[in-house]
């Protein structure tokens, strides 16, 4: 049924450049909405699916995400002395800022910063916490062999 709906929309639409399309779809949408008495058949973003873009150009944002982004951002946070996600103090991308992005002294700071909060919350259960979290990279934040 959608299909069909969709195809007579294909068909009896006017359809020019993107914005024109846009305009024209919103406009039958509108009038579709006005004159429904029930919302008992498929939502709009059925019909949306089934419509295709004749005339239209394919619309792609350039690529801007580099996976290094990520971490330049952290970076940045980190020598501003902002909060980061824990998965740049303890994960695998602690390795990656400490390759030039980030000094020891910098990223140091924030462990212990992160060993204190554990502390605050866990208390002697902290280190155990926090080695089943992120591993024995915790033991010397806690001057002794946490295992």
């Amino acid at each position: 049924m959608v299909e069909s709906i969709a195809d007579a929309l294909n068909r009896k639409l006017p359809v020019g450049n993107e914005d024109q399309f846009r305009e024209n779809l919103s406009l039958t949408f509108a009038a579709v909405l006005d004159g429904h008495d029930s919302y008992a058949w498929p939502p709009q973003a059925s019909f949306v699916k089934h419509i295709s873009r004749r005339g239209a150009a394919p619309v792609k944002a350039p690529e801007t995400f580099a996976a290094s982004s990520r971490d330049e951002s952290a970076a940045k946070l980190m020598r501003e002395g902002a909060a980061v996600p824990e998965a740049f103090v303890w994960g695998p991308a602690s390795g990656r800022l400490l390759s030039g992005l980030v000094d020891r002294a910098t990223l140091d700071r924030y462990r212990e910063g992160s060993v204190r909060q554990y502390l605050d919350l866990y208390r002697s259960d902290a280190a155990k916490v926090m080695e089943g979290r992120f591993g024995a990279v915790v033991h010397s934040y806690f001057g002794r062999d946490a295992a």
